[in-house]
């Protein structure tokens, strides 16, 4: 074999440790922004890539990809923290939200009373007891 044939080998053979090391990454993380990102990379390695800058550019990743797990780790909203209908990514897992969205609240009594506010997001609103207490109740 001619050694531009075995440089081709080597270079298909550490790109498919770099695919291998995705998989592992998508199976334990189901991060798939990852695999667009080394995808990329797979493609726009050039032909003259030398063995030691591959290794150098293994290295790299795998670095950035344990640095990502760390940061994905971090995240710790349960669905009950997280608007019914969004997503979040948590555990190891993709969860919806459960969290109630009331809207607005308002209230303005007239009267001395009390009110139950529901549990859930509330994107604003005016409690205001003004009038209750101007008529002395």
């Amino acid at each position: 074999m001619q050694k531009k044939e075995i440089r081709k080998i080597l270079i298909n053979i550490l790109i498919a440790v770099i695919y291998s090391i995705l998989l592992i990454a998508i199976v334990q993380n189901r991060n798939i922004s990852i695999i667009a990102k080394y995808e990329d990379m797979s493609k726009a390695m050039p032909e003259s890539t030398e063995i030691a800058d591959l290794q150098k550019q293994i290295e790299r990743l795998q670095k950035e990809n344990e640095d990502l797990i760390g940061e994905i780790s971090k995240a710790n909203a349960t669905d009950d923290k997280v608007l019914s209908g969004e997503k979040v990514w948590t555990n190891g897992n993709i969860e919806e939200g459960t969290m109630t969205n009331n809207g607005e609240l308002n209230w303005n009594p007239e009267t001395s009373t009390t009110y139950t506010v529901q549990a859930g997001y509330y994107s604003g609103g005016t409690l205001d007891s003004s009038l209750a207490y101007n008529k002395g109740k």
